[in-house]
């Protein structure tokens, strides 16, 4: 059990520091739309966004796995690093998932969403007791498929029925970020591979997460510029950057320079009356 609790909050729980953010903003700035049109285009455009800051952190997780977690929390918490590698494709769905209770509010269905929450609650609990006697592995894959369809759920019977929000236009939202943690995965598992037996665990996480999150920052800039935009902006509003490093990551456009600073104006000087 206490393997399973540390390798589900590596994988599923810790995100929630930084989905926490979002849950905290999301019904107020849903509430305010005007129409369901806008409530589509924010969400969408907020789970573009949230996945790609969460997806590469739970990327490097899987594939840095076996030597970060015994780095950072002691060698008999290896046994946790395969089931952590497994739950972090749990976590993944779960920051999809995040935001639709507020959706669920702002559109005034409190009741279906409670009613919803009850019976995924119930399918959890099923299935994780249906596999309960066959391992952690198992138990494992077992949580990723309940996530995975309490997503098809929220999105079949709750988002697409009352906000016309649909699983299909997960797609292309989420794609660049799926995309960009492939990129990823290819940097560093070479690399990890390559450097923990000659210089250590600390240096090949420094040198391998670094070049892998370089790898998904550059084919998330290739492969979908709305969802670079949105992150690099995000960056210049949430990292303490220097103003000018700030104003170049939130121009909107590519190669727009940034605005410049404003020039002191002339002071007027007061003549004496005559």
């Amino acid at each position: 059990v206490g393997i399973y609790w540390r390798a589900f909050n590596l994988g599923v729980v810790y995100q929630d520091k930084l989905s926490s953010v979002m849950m905290q903003l999301a019904f107020p700035v849903y509430s305010r739309t005007e129409s369901r049109k806008q409530l589509r285009a924010l969400h969408e455009r907020a789970a573009r966004v949230h996945a790609a800051v969460i997806f590469p952190l739970l990327a490097s997780l899987i594939v840095l796995g076996p030597v970060l977690i015994p780095f950072v929390l002691g060698g008999e918490w290896i046994p946790a690093v395969r089931p952590a590698q497994i739950l972090a494709l749990a976590g993944m769905v779960a920051a999809v998932l995040t935001g639709y209770p507020q959706v669920m509010l702002a559109v005034g269905r409190p009741r279906t969403l409670l009613k919803f929450n009850v019976v995924m609650l119930v399918l959890y609990a099923a299935i994780v007791a249906a596999v309960a006697q066959q391992g952690l592995i198992t138990i494992a894959i077992a949580v990723v498929v309940a996530y995975l369809a309490i997503l098809v759920g929220v999105y079949r019977f709750m988002l697409q029925r009352h906000a016309g929000i649909s699983v299909a236009r997960l797609v292309p939202e989420l794609g660049p970020a799926v995309l960009g943690c492939l990129a990823l995965a290819a940097v560093d598992e070479p690399l990890r591979r390559l450097l923990d037996p000659a210089i250590g665990a600390a240096p090949t996480i420094a040198i391998a997460g670094s070049a892998g999150i370089v790898a998904y920052c550059f084919a998330l800039r290739l492969v979908s510029r709305a969802a670079w935009d949105d992150l690099r902006g995000l960056a210049a509003r949430v990292l303490p950057l220097p103003n000018a490093l700030g104003a170049r990551l939130t121009s909107r456009k590519a190669g727009e320079p940034p605005a410049p600073a404003p020039q002191p104006q002339p002071t007027a000087v007061a003549h004496p009356p005559v």
